[in-house]
Parts: C-alpha cells; sequence; structure tokens
C-alpha cells in the first residue's frame, strides 16, 4: 500500500498541503477541503507562434580553456623550484598577504553575475511637451564585453483571430531597422552587471528612471524620447562608439562610484520610490555584504544630488560609517525595498491605468539583504531587524544555498526565495494575533515547493498575471546551459484567501545556432488583450 502511495505521488504529483474549511452551519452540510495545489483545470504555459531575432550576438565565442592547463602548472612550479628556489619560496610576508587576499575572494573568483542584463520597462516621451507621458523601452547589454547599453523603442502590434474583430491582442514589437528608434550608450569601456528599471509614478513627480551598475559605479539614466532625433546630451570620454542621431536621449542624471561605496566591488542596486514628500531612494551593496542608502534630491529638472542616509553590513548591523578596509569574504549578496509604507493615496498618479500601473513598486518601509547563507530585513526608520525563518536544509551529503531572492510582483510583503532544494513564499508581515501585536510582525512561509532542476546555478524572474479576476504571481526558474523553463503560479483563493501553486514545465525554443548559446537574461510580460463591444464568439473573447 506504501509503495503504491509513492508510485501516484511520483507519477502525478504532490497534492499539496490539505486544509479543511468548516461551513458556516456545521449541523446542515460537511465543510470541504482546499489543497495547496492547483488540481481542477490546471494554467498552462506555452509558446505560440514563431521567434525571431532582433539583434545578432555581439560577443564572439570565447576561446576553450586547455584542459591541460593544471599539468602545465604543475611542470611551470617543478622547473622553478628546481632552477630559482629563492624565487619560488618568495617573501614570506608578502606570501602571506597575497594568501590572505586570495582567500578574501575565492567564493567569486571566476563567477559570472548572473544579474539581469536585459530589462523592459518606461521612457519619459517628451515629443508632445503639452503631454508628458511614459513610452515602452527595452534596454540591454551589449558590445563584445557588455560595455554598451542598447537602448530601443517598443511599439504595440494588434493581432487578432480570424473573423473576430472585436478581440485584439497587443503584444510589444521593436523594429531594429530604424537607427533613429534606438540609442546606444557607453561610458568607461567596463561591462555592466546589471541593468534595472526604477519607475514611480506619483501625483506631482514621475519617475522614468533606468539604472545600470557596474563593479566599480552604478548610473543613474533619464531616458527621454523626442519629436526629432537629438545627439546625446552626454557623451562618453572614451570614443568607444560613434554617437548618432537619435530620438532617444540617454540622459545619465546621476553616479555612484564605488569609492562612495566602501570600495569593493558593487553587485546588487534597490530603488525606493519618492511619495508624499519623501524623497526617492537607492540602495547599493557590495561583494562583501556593505550596503548602503541615498537619497536622491533634486528631481529631474534640477540638478540631482545624493545624500546619504543609512549604511550597515549584513552581518555586523547597522553601522555609521563604511570601513575603507575589511575582512569579510566577497560573495554573492542582494538587496531589495520590502513592505509597504504608509502613503496618502492623495500623491498616488489617479491618471495612470490599472495597465500601466500594475506591478510597479510603492514606497517601502523595510530594506531586505541577503547572502548565500541567510537573509535580513531592516525597518528603515527603527533600525530594528525582524525574526528570521530558518530555510536551508542542513544535510550532511549536500549543502543547500540561497540562489535568488524576488519580490513578489502582486504583494511587495511577500518574497519568492530560490535555493538549491526549494522555492519558498514567503509573507515578511503576517498579521499578528492580539496577543502577539506588541511583538511585531513575524514572517511566515505561505508555499514551500520543490524543484525539478537540481542546479546551483538556476536563476529566477518574476511576472504580475491575472488569475481568476485578481492578481497572481508567476515565477520562472531556468538554467543558463539548458532551454528547459519551470513556471510557477502562486495566488490566493478568492473564497477561502488560503494560498495555491501550479507548476508547469517548458522547453524554450531554438532555432538557429544562434540560439544555441547560454542564457543570459530571460524576461518575461504580459501581453494586454482587450475586447471592444459585447462579447464575440470568436476564438479571441475564448481568451478574454
Amino acid at each position: 500500500m506504501a509503495e503504491t502511495r509513492r508510485l501516484t505521488d511520483l507519477i502525478h504529483g504532490h497534492v499539496g498541503s490539505l486544509t479543511y474549511i468548516p461551513p458556516e452551519n456545521a449541523t446542515a452540510q460537511p465543510g470541504t477541503f482546499h489543497s495547496s495545489r492547483v488540481t481542477a483545470e490546471p494554467p498552462h504555459f506555452k509558446v505560440i507562434g514563431s521567434s525571431a531575432e532582433l539583434y545578432p550576438p555581439s560577443k564572439t565565442p570565447a576561446p576553450e580553456i586547455s584542459s591541460n592547463l593544471w599539468q602545465e602548472r604543475r611542470v611551470q612550479k617543478r622547473w622553478l623550484l628546481q632552477a630559482h628556489p629563492e624565487a619560488f619560496m618568495g617573501n614570506s610576508a608578502l606570501s602571506e598577504l597575497l594568501q590572505e587576499n586570495m582567500d578574501r575572494y575565492s567564493k567569486v573568483e571566476g563567477e559570472v553575475s548572473d544579474q539581469p542584463l536585459l530589462a523592459i520597462g518606461q521612457m519619459t516621451n517628451v515629443s508632445n511637451h503639452s503631454r508628458i507621458t511614459g513610452s515602452p523601452m527595452l534596454a540591454a547589454a551589449t558590445g563584445e564585453s557588455g560595455e554598451l547599453l542598447r537602448l530601443a523603442r517598443i511599439d504595440q502590434s494588434k493581432w487578432k483571430w480570424g473573423n473576430d474583430k472585436r478581440t485584439t491582442l497587443q503584444p510589444s514589437v521593436i523594429d531594429p531597422d530604424d537607427p533613429e528608434e534606438e540609442a546606444i550608450w557607453a561610458s568607461d569601456g567596463l561591462p555592466i552587471s546589471q541593468v534595472k528599471f526604477a519607475t514611480s509614478l506619483t501625483r506631482y513627480d514621475a519617475i522614468r528612471w533606468l539604472i545600470v551598475q557596474k563593479q566599480t559605479s552604478t548610473t543613474i539614466l533619464h531616458p527621454e524620447y523626442h519629436k526629432v532625433p537629438v545627439a546625446q546630451s552626454s557623451a562618453s570620454d572614451l570614443n568607444i562608439h560613434q554617437s548618432r542621431l537619435s530620438r532617444i536621449d540617454p540622459n545619465p542624471i546621476l553616479a555612484v562610484s564605488h569609492k562612495m561605496t566602501g570600495g569593493n566591488a558593487q553587485v546588487d542596486v534597490a530603488f525606493n520610490p519618492n511619495s508624499k514628500g519623501l524623497p526617492p531612494q537607492i540602495a547599493i551593496i557590495d561583494e562583501c555584504g556593505y550596503w548602503s542608502i541615498w537619497n536622491i534630491l533634486g528631481g529631474n529638472k534640477l540638478k540631482t544630488r545624493l545624500l546619504p542616509y543609512s549604511c550597515g553590513h549584513v552581518s555586523d548591523g547597522l553601522l555609521n560609517d563604511l570601513p575603507s578596509t575589511t575582512e569579510h569574504p566577497a560573495e554573492k549578496h542582494g538587496v531589495l525595498f520590502v513592505g509597504t509604507a504608509k502613503v496618502d493615496s492623495f500623491w498616488e498618479d489617479g491618471s495612470q491605468s490599472a495597465d500601466d500601473s500594475g506591478g510597479l513598486a510603492q514606497r517601502s518601509s523595510h530594506l531586505l539583504i541577503w547572502n548565500r547563507e541567510k537573509y535580513e530585513v531592516v525597518d528603515l526608520v527603527s533600525h530594528i531587524a525582524l525574526p528570521q525563518l530558518s530555510l536551508l536544509a542542513r544535510p550532511k551529503s549536500k549543502p543547500d544555498a540561497i540562489l535568488d531572492i524576488r519580490v513578489s510582483p502582486a504583494n511587495q510583503n511577500h518574497i519568492f526565495v530560490l535555493t538549491m532544494r526549494t522555492i519558498y513564499w514567503i509573507d515578511l508581515f503576517t498579521k499578528s494575533t492580539q496577543e502577539e501585536e506588541e511583538e511585531g510582525p513575524k514572517p511566515s512561509i505561505l508555499i514551500s515547493c520543490p524543484r525539478l532542476l537540481d542546479r546551483e546555478g538556476l536563476r529566477m524572474t518574476t511576472c504580475l498575471t491575472s488569475e481568476g479576476g485578481q492578481e497572481a504571481a508567476m515565477v520562472f526558474v531556468f538554467s543558463p546551459t539548458h532551454r528547459q523553463l519551470q513556471t510557477y503560479w502562486f495566488g490566493q483563493s478568492k473564497t477561502s484567501g488560503l494560498p495555491y501553486w501550479h507548476r508547469d514545465t517548458l522547453t524554450l525554443p531554438q532555432n538557429g545556432e544562434s540560439a544555441s548559446g547560454d542564457i543570459q537574461s530571460l524576461e518575461i510580460h504580459p501581453v494586454r488583450l482587450t475586447r471592444d463591444g459585447d462579447a464575440s464568439s470568436g476564438h479571441g473573447a475564448y481568451y478574454y
């Protein structure tokens, strides 16, 4: 009997956690069961239509590393010891210093940044000065070493199903053959490690920024779309790319050097929107775990400047100043703004439609910092750390580690944690009972589901979707070296409010040799589906 259950579980999957919901009238009818996993009419995720290559690869294939390199090093060391023993031994003091430096950076030696190099967001459309709006834009790292930034305007197309003229699908399209609809921005020639949009649609001071991070600096661009082609407002000091006229102006307004954040390599950045007179903020964390928060003063039309707000370390807590030297080893770190601060709705922009403002971040109340072993949530006002959850398994045979953490696009109080074994859906601010109200909010695990792919180099991205008339979150897990995409749906039941999840697996299409390389970044955005007039009986109405 036990073996039958085990085979059924392996073939059909686990039904999840069961919760009994008692009825309002227990004497008249029995209650119902809620399964944390969708078992009836589960959604599917698949590719429809064909794929297209917008731009050819900008990097040449890397040469293969010789498999006999370690043997050559052994021969070199043996010859050096026999021919020049004094040079082989070296200075003992210098040797200890070099060894200490190698140990400190051993965890990040040879690692490739897994931060997104592709992003889709909004730029400021100033083609009509009487009505400043936002226009969709694509930003992606390009160039031989990823040192350039490509900015391209996105248009909306209209698709219809046969005779169904009332239902319209509006996917995004890019014209790569129009040079005036794209711009190339270059700075110092160093490779870009992350590209991220920062958008805040407040009533009086909307922000449409683009954050470009390198190991040595974090630059904020305020891209603008003009009616006629213009020259870039700030050219690069290095003549890396020949500038040309374009309707898109990258317009860099601010740069934060690594010397301002402790001197170590910067590895992640987060944006906290402005609201109710509070200035926008950025948080930067370096490879040794030191984080700093900066207020951005001045706005888009005035001279922008930085003002330090707070700083600290993932293990040492809050600090008065960032040290110039450190003993903490360099490893993977991340930073996020989480939680929703109490803001007067008067300051929100009511003119923005739900499609334009959906999924945009609001003013946050807490800062989340993490590394491969733990995470920490700090209150931005009281600087008090919230309780933690023990997420990592501690088996002797196989280690576990945190690979990535993302804020839920449906609720800023929720996060998704990707480990080497599991995906966790966590509520950081669970509503406390009356007895626990004085202790403050506590985190709780809403859903924990195992992963099909068991690899250390997995990456995660999220997307906001609508499920049954309410917002839900989709989480995508993929490996750079494999074209299998795991799709997860996370939502809450409309009737009971209990969480549920579902998983689907998709193999990404591969057309031609250009798609045979590793996946560097993956962005998935919902496509708008509209219907005009009364209900139609065509295929389009079926999806509406």
